[in-house]
């Protein structure tokens, strides 16, 4: 194994312990926060990105025991990876809903709902991984996927660029208008609505630096093979750009957990508390007779 498998190894065993344990956290919930409508799209998440890293130490090892395993594998790979794009834009759209209507939020975004979309997301990805193991489509599908990434990205900008104006004329006329009781209430919600909205701009700012060139570099690829056969393009370069750049790629998905920790006090307060019953448990196993 050479330097960069093992690199990506690495990446792929920190992601698969990152996702797993925030996966942990979320399956014990010891402080019963993780209830709300947001939270479903988090873990639905970090369940794909947990399998994106686990796949990703599959890839650095660079062998399969079968043609079969080997599109099995990245049948599973695509998937996961869609669903990570797709659900960070309808966490976005979840935000968007929360700032402008947060007397309807509610109503609009309620668990069947949110759980119907995220099956709808998950069989969505499915049936594009699948029908990009057809030979004859394959780079036509995925061609296309590349595309609605890149689409789905800009999307994601302008909604949040709404979002950021919404939330300062929302907080000025918060601060000019209503009483101070009333004020300290509607500017705490502000807070809290802004929080996780860094969150998932932070999310969505690492996901289009680390995978957007990969993504990127692939279509130009599949532009050549498919529309402009001998075009002046030195494929040479992006080849081996896509097989350096790829380990950047797989840190977007190792990094999720990272960021919940560092952004949300809920995670931190639910890590902290699943840490010390852990240490309790075994200090009382330790003193018994």
């Amino acid at each position: 194994m050479d330097l960069l498998n093992i690199i990506i190894v690495s990446i792929g065993v920190l992601g698969t312990a990152s996702n797993g344990a925030l996966l942990l956290i979320f399956l014990i919930n010891p402080l019963k926060t993780f209830n709300s409508t947001s939270t479903y799209f988090i873990k639905s998440l970090t369940v794909a990105d947990f399998v994106t890293c686990l796949m990703t130490i599959i890839w650095g090892f660079e062998s399969a025991p079968s043609e079969g395993f080997l599109r099995t594998y990245y049948f599973i790979f695509w998937m996961s990876i869609q669903i990570s794009f797709y659900l960070i834009f309808f966490m976005s759209v979840e935000r968007y809903i929360a700032v402008h209507y947060p007397l309807k939020k509610q109503l609009i975004v309620t668990k069947p709902r949110t759980l119907a979309c995220i099956f709808i997301v998950c069989s969505f990805a499915a049936i594009l991984a699948g029908i990009s193991e057809i030979k004859t489509i394959r780079n036509y599908v995925r061609f296309s996927v590349f595309s609605l990434f890149d689409v789905i990205v800009i999307c994601i900008f302008i909604v949040y660029i709404r979002i950021i104006l919404s939330l300062r004329k929302i907080s000025r006329e918060t601060r000019s208008n209503l009483s101070i009781s009333t004020r300290g209430l509607r500017l705490e919600r502000i807070r809290d609505e802004r929080q996780l909205l860094i969150v998932v701009f932070v999310m969505l700012t690492i996901l289009a630096v680390t995978v957007l060139p990969y993504t990127f570099a692939s279509q130009l690829l599949l532009v050549d093979r498919l529309f402009f056969k001998g075009w002046s393009i030195d494929k040479k370069v992006l080849v081996k750009f896509l097989k350096y750049f790829f380990p950047v790629e797989v840190v977007n998905f190792a990094v999720n957990p990272i960021i919940y920790a560092i952004r949300l006090p809920n995670y931190r307060r639910s890590l902290l508390a699943l840490v010390c019953s852990s240490r309790r448990e075994t200090n009382q196993e330790t003193t018994q007779p």
